[in-house]
């Protein structure tokens, strides 16, 4: 992205060479639907009634991979009802009106704390902590939907309900307890590969998968980052695929897995 700033305002020029905003579907009568885009460098929506704040001061072109170039006319914020009844922020959304979809940059939830995994059809979205934030399964055309539910301002205790970065409900997220959030940093960082694996029971999911799995179990190394996930079809199962896991990254990497910890 370039960008150049005026006294008159900010002037934006992106590239989205990666975005084919011609897959995109767009019902007239339900704007509610969001695609989630690996290739997209930014969000961006074509509903000015999406916004709770816009600065209308960023302008410019957008360009995308069919050569089609259409206007910027502002940059802000949209606030997502979550079905637990609180709500959550999006900063950075470009405004573009000709757009006829909705899209959010999976590389700029990234930037922003969180974790993106993908196996086979589904998607998963965590935030700091391996919080689940978003379970999606990838449609006929090979695209990530979600329908998100955009809200107004509410306050709470005098202020709004706000998070730095994204962070989405839906029926994954309707079994997670309320608890506090995880620090920003761990008080004991892992020296050498398995030391410290993360883990994290995630379900149940609704549809199940169709091998009849409601839920998956995460495992992430401290010093690697490596991940590795397993679908199960009951939490009961959870110690089984522990053992497995364990089995098969020792047999793989000769290393013991020394310590695991979970939330």
């Amino acid at each position: 992205m370039m960008a150049e700033v005026e006294n008159l305002g900010e002037k934006v020029l992106l590239n989205e060479d990666k975005v084919h905003p011609k897959i995109y579907e767009r019902d007239p009568h339900d704007s509610s639907v969001w695609y989630l885009d690996n290739g997209a460098s930014n969000h961006m929506t074509g509903c000015a009634n999406h916004f709770i704040t816009i600065d209308h001061k960023v302008n410019g072109l957008v360009r995308f991979s069919d050569g089609s170039k259409v206007r910027i006319e502002g940059r802000g914020s949209i606030i997502f009802n979550c079905k637990n009844g609180e709500q959550r922020v999006v900063d950075d959304v470009y405004y573009i009106p000709d757009l006829c979809s909705n899209i959010l940059s999976l590389g700029q939830m990234t930037e922003n704390g969180c974790k993106v995994w993908m196996d086979e059809d589904q998607l998963w979205v965590y935030e700091e902590g391996y919080k689940l934030l978003m379970q999606v399964q990838r449609s006929q055309n090979r695209l990530y939907k979600i329908t998100l539910k955009v809200g107004t301002p509410s306050l709470v205790h005098g202020n709004l309900t706000t998070m730095q970065g994204e962070q989405f409900c839906n029926a994954c997220m309707m079994a997670k307890q309320k608890r506090n959030s995880f620090p920003k940093q761990s008080m004991y960082r892992a020296s050498k590969p398995f030391e410290l694996v993360h883990t994290n029971l995630c379900g149940p999911i609704s549809p199940p998968t169709l091998g009849g799995n409601r839920y998956f179990m995460l495992f992430v190394d401290d010093y690697t980052r490596y991940m590795r996930v397993y679908t199960i079809q009951n939490k009961s199962d959870a110690l089984g695929v522990f053992k497995k896991f364990k089995q098969e990254v020792e047999l793989e990497h000769v290393l013991k897995v020394k310590a695991l910890k979970s939330d």
